[in-house]
Parts: structure tokens; sequence; C-alpha cells
């Protein structure tokens, strides 16, 4: 796209996703700081829900506080299209951790539910700016026909991040039980958060974009069409999925149905992430070979498969069965985060717009997902409310199948 805002002709290099000089040294850097980042944003990611009950929130309303860190990322996105994929990356890192830090630092001594929620809104403002460039510099750092390697590589290591971090956060809480616990670890997260702001700004080069970001109406060619809307929501669906299954629902079935404590919450991320980890960076270039469809309906039945093992493990209290199902949820997450987005990608007019789009569809899935499954579970109980999880993935699959395959879309004819 051009300053003028004119889509380019596929393969263009005049525009934003040029080759970047040394981008195969550029690359590990970047991938070790992505998951730096990942650490520091999944430190607090199983203990939110719990620290916004001991504030004396409901269980509907921690699925809001898990889900209100997107709410303001999904209204950026929206008005965001020619910014967010157009700032520079290296100064939307350093501020993308920097406001996660300090959100973190304000959750530490937020008094009141009401506090924890507005300290939330600035992480998701950090949030935001982060994904956005750390995506967008992942496809800059790709060739042309390997998105899905790409894409699988960041969020592996975004992953690979998060999975040590509930470790580390739920053994801050072992130590000190409670919610004392909990808010050094949000203040360790915070301190985490700072030092990643640092590395970026002395690890990564300066790559300008070469394009004035500006607010506007969304403006994503190539996804405005039946077919691509469709695709666009079934990316938000699955990606919903992902998030509300491992950072709502077992952290509130494991507080409340199975009494178990935070530390085995956070072993049983840390093997869920593991898996995700290995799945995500392998789906994401097997799915360059053989296609998108595939693997994404693999991911949706492993969903399913989770599901079913929740149900049986919350009816007989099989805290054994309850863990193992870090298997099925770890293929499941491992592709719907990994190999989703490229989805949209594939349809997208230029990479860029693909980013712009991935992200409106994450921001959608992960804020609307937890708010209807924390409703369900708190106005039917646990059973309903898996059950609705089950159905969701079921749909993820009617829609691939309905869709088709994307990655052999030409981008030939797309227009706005």
């Amino acid at each position: 796209m051009t300053a003028d805002g004119h889509v380019e002709p596929p393969g263009s290099t005049t525009g934003v996703h040029r080759r970047v000089p040394n981008a195969d040294k550029i690359r590990p850097f970047f991938l070790g700081l992505i998951a730096g980042c990942g650490l520091t944003m999944g430190f607090t990611a199983a203990l939110t829900a719990p620290l916004a009950i001991e504030l004396g929130a409901s269980e509907f309303a921690a699925g809001v506080s898990v889900s209100s860190l997107t709410m303001i990322v999904l209204i950026a996105d929206i008005f965001g299209t020619r910014a967010l994929p157009y700032l520079e990356p290296r100064r939307s890192i350093v501020f993308g951790m920097a406001m996660w830090g300090i959100g973190s630092i304000a959750t530490t001594f937020s008094p009141t539910f009401a506090l924890l929620e507005a300290s939330r809104l600035v992480q998701g403002v950090g949030v935001c700016v982060f994904a956005a460039a750390g995506s967008g510099l992942a496809l800059r750092l790709a060739q042309q026909a390997h998105f899905g390697k790409a894409l699988g590589e960041f969020h592996s290591a975004q992953i690979f991040g998060s999975m040590t971090a509930p470790i580390f956060g739920g053994g801050v809480v072992a130590l000190w039980p409670g919610e004392p616990g909990l808010r050094i670890a949000f203040f360790i997260c915070g301190l985490l958060a700072f030092a990643c702001a640092i590395a970026a700004h002395l690890l990564l080069p300066s790559l300008p974009t070469g394009v004035k970001p500006r607010l506007s109406k969304p403006y994503m060619p190539g996804l405005g069409r039946p077919r691509s809307l469709a695709v666009v929501s079934t990316a938000a669906v699955g990606q919903g999925m992902r998030g509300t299954i491992v950072l709502t629902v077992v952290p509130l079935l494991a507080a409340t149905t199975m009494s178990m404590t935070t530390f085995t919450v956070g072993v049983f991320l840390f093997a869920t992430y593991s898996i995700e980890t290995l799945v995500g960076r392998n789906a994401g270039a097997l799915s360059d070979r053989i296609g998108r469809r595939p693997i994404v309906l693999i991911g949706a039945v492993a969903g399913i498969i989770g599901v079913a093992m929740l149900l049986i493990a919350h009816h007989h209290s099989d805290q054994v069965l309850f863990c193992l199902t870090t298997i099925p949820f770890g293929f499941s997450g491992g592709i719907l985060i990994g190999v989703l987005p490229t989805t949209v990608v594939d349809m997208a007019a230029q990479p860029e717009v693909g980013v712009a789009g991935m992200r409106l569809s994450r921001d959608l899935g992960f804020s609307v997902m937890p708010v209807m499954v924390g409703a369900m579970l708190t106005a039917s109980g646990t059973v309903p409310g898996l059950a609705f999880c089950g159905v969701v993935f079921v749909m993820v699959i009617a829609a691939t199948l309905g869709v088709g395959e994307t990655s052999k879309v030409s981008r030939e004819g797309l227009t706005a």
C-alpha cells in the first residue's frame, strides 16, 4: 500500500512488505525477544480471574475482567487498519511493553475491582500496539510464500515464553498464598515488561514503514467479500475459544469444582503451552505445503476431544483426567492460534491488510467468547457451559468445510 492509500499489486517490493536487509540475522533476536514478551504477558494469565474474585467480583465479572484486556484493542483495531500495521516496529514494541508494565504495577496496588479493570485497559493499549508490531515484523522478515511458517514461528515463540510463565506466577502465589501473592506476581510481571522494552530498544533495528499511519474507518481490501468475512469470523471464533478454554474455563474449574491449587493450574498451562509451541510452529509450516483446511479441522476436533474429557473429569472429580486434557487442548491451541490467523492473511490483498484483519478477528474472539462462556457457566452451570464450548468447536468445523481451502486462493483480482 502506498502513502496515499492505494493497494499495490501482489509481490510489490515498494510497499511496506519489502524485504528487510539481514532478515535472517535479525530473526533469532526477534524471536527470542518475542519469547521474553510472551513470558511477561503470560506471567499473570491465570491470576487475573482469581484476583478479581479476591476483590469481590463474581465468576461472570471475572470472565469480563479477562476479556476486558482486548476491549480497547478491539476498538483500536477497528479504526486502526491504516495505522497499526504501519507503525515503526521497534518503537511500537518498546511502547507496548512499557504500557504492559505500567498496567501490571497499577494492578499491584489496585484496592478495588474497578481500578483493576482500569489497569487492564492500560495493558490493553500495550497489547494492541505490541501485537500489531510483532506480527507485522514477523511477516516483514518472511519470504512471500512462507507466511504460515513465519506466523507459526512468531506465535510459537510467544507461547514458548508463555508456557513457563504460569509456573513462575503460580510459584509466587504458592510462596505467598492469597491476595498478597497475587499482587506480588503482578509487580514482578511489571518489572519483566520494562526489561523487555529495554531489550527491544537495544536489539531490534529501526525499520520505518514509509507509510504515514492514520486513523480511519475500517479499510481491509480483500476481506469485505462474503467468503472472506466467513474466514475472519471463523478465525475469531476459533481463536476466542482457545483463549476462553485456557484463560477462563480451566482456571475457574480448577479453583471451584476441582479444588486445585494455583500452582497446579500453572503446571497445567505449562504443559498446554509446551504442546502448543511444538504444534504451532510445525503446523504453520505444514499448512504452507498441504493447505490450511486439514490442519484447522484437526485443531477443532482436538478441541472437541478436550471438552469431552473436561466433562468426564468434572463428573468424576478426576484431577488426573483433568490434567490430561492438556494434550488435546495443546494440539487445538497450537493450530487455532498458529494457523487460523494465516487464513485471514491468505484472503487479504496485502500482508499488511492481513495483519489488520487477523488482529481484528482475534480481538473479536477474545472479547466475546470469554463473556459468552462465563455467562453460560454462571447462569446454567458447568455442564451446559462446557457443552456450549463443544458446540462452538463443531461450528468451526462446519465453517472450515464450507469456506474451503484458503492458501490456494489467488491474490489476483482481490479488491476493496
